[in-house]
């Protein structure tokens, strides 16, 4: 073999080698294109599922905003509905622990019965104007019936109540009528203040509401506590945050500005809410709040 024939074969072998290098770089360089292709799908994917994901939370956010409004909402208005019920239930009264005979079959019966108890155990002479009496509950042997009783005024009410601690001993008990609702909070309510009584403190359920303090000598003694019941869970918060004052000509009970002052002296209503509360004028509330201030200092 000639040199230049071995010339020839050593450039025909490099040439041959710098072919499969570049054929070895030009795939090289697809791959790579390819998987920077791959790459940058992977990464627009995952930015629009995130973009997806961040939508998905606003609207979750959004709808939580909605529900919460919609709870509040229900709530309210379960407040107003408890609210205007016990309203409608103002000048009725529920009796416990009256006897109850076989022959008490309807309203007459009861009515009589009731007007009997008016009569001769609370003392009352006034005619007491019923304009329905009927028992409530399932009928059984072993206790009577609870009466529910609607007044035609509510003067005739506020002497009953009035004179119904002449019953004590007798194990017939008179109390104000209210929806379901109010009485589980008044239940709740009369057991945590039996608790405070034995721990030596005042205590007193007021409509929905329990007040706790320290007994003391001016009669304008600061609230300690004040406990509210919720409607949807029993315990001791509030169940009608919006209570408005009922009180009509004639109706005034003092306690209420008691109830009024202490509420304002403890900070636990401002003047304008222990007004809507309480139904008291707000000018006389001022004074009064002024008169117990000027009693504590001195």
């Amino acid at each position: 073999m000639s040199k230049a024939e071995v010339v020839s074969m050593v450039m025909m072998r490099e040439l041959l080698n710098l072919q499969k290098e570049t054929i070895l770089r030009k795939n090289l360089d697809d791959i790579k294109a390819g998987l920077t292709f791959v790459g940058d799908a992977c990464d627009d994917k995952v930015k629009s599922v995130n973009e997806k994901i961040d939508k998905v939370k606003e609207e979750l956010s959004s709808v939580k905003i909605i529900q919460g409004k919609i709870s509040t909402d229900n709530n309210d208005l379960k407040l107003k509905s408890a609210d205007i019920e016990d309203r409608n239930r103002r000048n009725n009264l529920r009796i416990d622990g009256l006897s109850e005979s076989s022959d008490e079959k309807d309203w007459e019966k009861t009515k009589e019965k009731v007007n009997k108890l008016f009569a001769e155990n609370l003392n009352i002479k006034r005619e007491v104007k019923i304009e329905r009496a009927h028992r409530v509950g399932v009928l059984s042997n072993n206790c009577e019936r609870t009466i529910v009783l609607k007044l035609h005024n509510y003067e005739d009410k506020k002497v009953i109540t009035d004179n119904a601690s002449k019953l004590k001993g007798t194990n017939i008990f008179i109390n104000e009528d209210f929806c379901s609702t109010t009485r589980k909070v008044r239940k709740e309510l009369f057991a945590k203040a039996k608790i405070h009584r034995e721990n030596g403190f005042y205590a007193q359920v007021v409509y929905n509401k329990l007040i706790v303090h320290e007994f003391r000598q001016n009669k304008c003694a600061s609230t300690e506590n004040v406990y509210r019941i919720s409607i949807q869970s029993i315990s001791v918060r509030s169940i009608m945050r919006h209570q408005k004052a009922t009180t009509l000509k004639g109706d005034w009970d003092p306690n209420n500005m008691i109830q009024a002052v202490e509420n304002v002296l403890n900070k636990t209503l401002s003047e304008r809410k222990a007004v809507e509360m309480f139904g008291v004028k707000r000018s006389t509330l001022k004074r009064r709040i002024k008169e117990a201030r000027l009693s504590q200092n001195g």
